[in-house]
């Protein structure tokens, strides 16, 4: 054999074996690099989720179907007490009165004077059937914001279950004199006052009136069926006459 081709096999054999060494170079190498690669991909990922998700909430939170909160300015509040005003309301919607209780005196932490948060923590007194507390909680929002037709609703509650039907009246007349009510929140605020006016014996007129506005409002059968149910008996007591 030629020193030539002798070089050329040589040669040959050398690049051969660099490639090889390169293949098993890459292959084991392979794993880590794609973990890398993949790592990185998912912290970005995560990033923008994160983002995402906070824009998505910042967004939405308070465009809710929950026109209690944005009665009150809900968005003013802080954006921890914002969390636990809805984690309360959850909790609350469960029946955990009690956590409900203490989520809400945690919110209020942070804002000691929100209406939207004492007027939440009256909702849950009068599950909890603290009816002093819930009514002292809710006069301080009645205070500011005395044409709240959440409030002056929950007013009529807090003295319709301590038989003070005065009190049930007077409040329900506020109600109802209110012009600027959605038509959603009318057919749930008129036909409680209007089940409180007739149960207490109040004024049934006022009672007849809202309660037929709720019943025209009402989309579920059996809450239509509660109204007409006290209207039948408000209609009774007045051929009895």
């Amino acid at each position: 054999m030629s020193t030539k081709t002798k070089s050329n096999t040589n040669l040959i054999i050398f690049i051969g074996i660099f490639f090889l060494l390169l293949i098993c170079g890459l292959l084991c190498c392979a794993p880590t690099f794609f973990a890398l690669v993949a790592q990185n991909f998912d912290t970005s990922l995560d990033i923008t989720n994160d983002y995402e998700s906070k824009s998505l909430k910042d967004s939405t939170q308070f465009d809710k179907n929950d026109n209690e909160a944005t009665y009150f300015l809900l968005k003013d509040l802080s954006s921890k007490a914002v969390d636990l005003y809805y984690k309360a309301e959850d909790l609350d919607a469960e029946g955990n009165y009690a956590e409900a209780y203490e989520t809400t005196n945690k919110a209020l932490e942070y804002d000691p004077e929100e209406p939207a948060l004492l007027d939440m923590k009256c909702y849950i007194l009068i599950h909890l059937n603290e009816l002093e507390q819930a009514l002292e909680t809710c006069q301080k929002v009645y205070r500011e914001y005395p044409n709240s037709p959440f409030t002056l609703s929950k007013l009529a509650q807090i003295h319709y279950l301590q038989d003070e039907c005065k009190q049930v009246v007077k409040y329900s007349k506020e109600l109802a004199n209110l012009e600027d009510i959605d038509e959603m929140d009318k057919r749930k605020l008129y036909g409680n006052a209007g089940i409180f006016l007739t149960d207490c014996n109040g004024d049934k007129e006022l009672a007849r009136e809202l309660l037929t506005e709720a019943s025209k409002r009402s989309i579920d059968p059996e809450i239509k069926e509660v109204y007409e149910e006290r209207l039948n008996l408000l209609n009774e007591s007045y051929t009895s006459k």
